[in-house]
């Protein structure tokens, strides 16, 4: 016969049996029936699952098989690894994934640490599994890694590739026709920043979803662009000269226009001569031929660049731009009127300088052409177009030397016997006359003159000139001013020259074939 211990024991077994099978247990004391129960939730299908408490970053693994768990943490792992990125850079559009920047899990092998959470045992152990997951719940921290050197040289490549120092346009003159070269806008990266960035977004691995990143920069407009080269049909100032001289001093002439030609100068630019000759020397093609030096014609390197300077000069004052430097000659020039000349001289840096005072560029177009340099200076038009400029000079006084000419017996450069006057006599240097004048500006709107302005007061000194004969002869000159419609050795003033040449006897040389 049972003793009522055992029957109680029996009886609440099999209690515990059917309460079971709902997964709801209570415990109760014969002395307190109404405690709360317990409630648990496996149930008598949760062998071979993982209980409450097991999870991986955070995300539960409850109810889950162990090939079901491995299963989700690897597309767990690859989603990051193989996470989507797409780079938005100025326009272009750059895709990658993680694993590009060598993103990986480091520690994968924890997972087999799974390998006997699951539920096992009957419902009493199963029971004690989740009491003692419920107070030491075990959540896989999964360890990933970022090649951040990858990661920041590839950066580097994409702001380096793609920032563009800023250029404003710019024009070039082809047979007859402006070319222009669009202006570039600068763009400018703050690479670490852009790094530090991106490698936070990379790092955050609580999520796969992709990464749309698109590069901050800096964009800096350029100063001028295409419309401030929509030059006028015609130049702001133009300006040429005639007689260019012998060899030398035409290449000297052609290579002072060459370091011009197509220069661009910006609105409050100062312009130089000199800069723009380039150094004045054999070494960069320049060659002795005639020049003024303290009064006298002598052979200098750079003899004829003066010429391009008072070109120049003419084309200024036709442009209206303002001159901040502009000197005279020493002596007076025979291709533009006294007053209306420049020079310069490299040996002592004497130069000529002008402005861009207007309130585009300007474009410097120079050429020689036969016998003559010409310069224009383009650029966009905002004078009325019923407004117009001239010029002219006031002679104060003119002046020759006691001595005209040297004259000098030399057979090498001239002909001995009966031949043509012409061969008898050569003019090796002119003469200078000593001149003061003043030079002014005319403004003329509708053809009506308004107004005029002084521009300079120049003095040039005299110099006595050279000529050469030949020993069977004699020659002589005299300045005298000239007649209207005469040609005239220095027509600017109005003085010509008269060159006789006799016979030894005295007489005039006779007329030969």
């Amino acid at each position: 016969m049972r003793s009522l211990k055992e029957m109680k024991k029996k009886a609440a077994a099999a209690a515990f049996l059917l309460l079971g099978a709902v997964g709801v247990v209570s415990y109760a004391s014969e002395a307190d029936t109404a405690k709360t129960p317990f409630v648990l939730t496996f149930n008598t299908s949760t062998t071979g699952v993982f209980p409450r408490g097991v999870s991986y970053e955070g995300i539960s693994l409850e109810g889950k098989t162990l090939e079901e768990a491995k299963s989700e943490i690897s597309d767990y792992i690859e989603d990051r690894q193989s996470r989507y990125m797409v780079w938005n850079i100025v326009g272009n559009t750059y895709e990658y994934s993680a694993s590009s920047f060598g993103v990986a899990c480091t520690n994968a092998e924890i997972v087999s640490s799974l390998d006997n959470l699951t539920m096992s045992g009957n419902i009493v152990e199963q029971y004690k599994k989740q009491k003692d997951m419920d107070v030491n719940p075990v959540d896989l921290d999964l360890q990933f890694s970022l090649d951040t050197q990858t990661l920041h040289d590839t950066i580097s490549e994409y702001t380096s590739t793609l920032s563009r120092t800023v250029s404003n346009a710019s024009v070039k003159r082809e047979n007859a026709q402006f070319v222009v070269t669009e202006a570039v806008n600068g763009i400018a990266f703050d690479t670490e920043a852009i790094y530090n960035e991106l490698t936070g977004m990379i790092n955050d691995f609580s999520t796969a979803d992709p990464i749309n990143y698109t590069f901050p920069y800096t964009e800096t407009p350029a100063t001028y662009t295409s419309a401030d080269f929509a030059f006028s049909e015609l130049p702001l100032g133009s300006f040429y000269t005639d007689g260019l001289g012998d060899k030398n001093r035409r290449n000297n002439i052609s290579r002072a226009a060459e370091g011009m030609n197509g220069r661009i100068f910006y609105p409050g630019e100062t312009i130089s001569a000199l800069d723009l000759y380039g150094a004045v020397t054999t070494e960069n093609g320049y060659a002795e031929a005639p020049g003024y030096n303290q009064g006298r014609v002598e052979m200098v390197v750079g003899g004829g660049v003066c010429q391009v300077t008072t070109t120049l000069y003419n084309a200024v004052l036709r442009a209206e731009l303002d001159v901040s430097y502009r000197k005279n000659h020493s002596m007076m020039v025979n291709y533009v009127y006294p007053g209306m000349d420049a020079m310069v001289a490299p040996q002592d840096n004497s130069d000529f300088k002008f402005v861009n005072s207007s309130n585009h560029p300007i474009y410097i177009e120079a050429y020689v052409v036969d016998d003559r340099i010409c310069i224009n200076i383009w650029g966009i038009e905002e004078r009325d177009a019923n407004r117009s400029v001239r010029f002219r000079t006031e002679i104060l006084s003119v002046s020759w030397p006691e001595t005209l000419y040297n004259i000098v017996v030399n057979d090498s450069e001239c002909q001995v016997g009966e031949v043509r006057v012409n061969y008898k006599h050569k003019v090796e240097v002119e003469v200078h006359p000593a001149l003061s004048c003043v030079s002014y500006k005319q403004i003329y709107i509708d053809g009506q003159l308004v107004e005029e302005k002084e521009l300079n007061r120049d003095n040039y000194k005299a110099a006595s000139g050279l000529i050469y004969r030949a020993s069977d002869c004699n020659v002589s000159a005299s300045a005298r001013p000239g007649n209207a419609g005469e040609a005239m050795v220095f027509p600017y003033i109005g003085w010509t020259i008269d060159i006789s040449v006799t016979t030894p006897g005295g007489g005039e040389w006779p007329y030969y074939e």
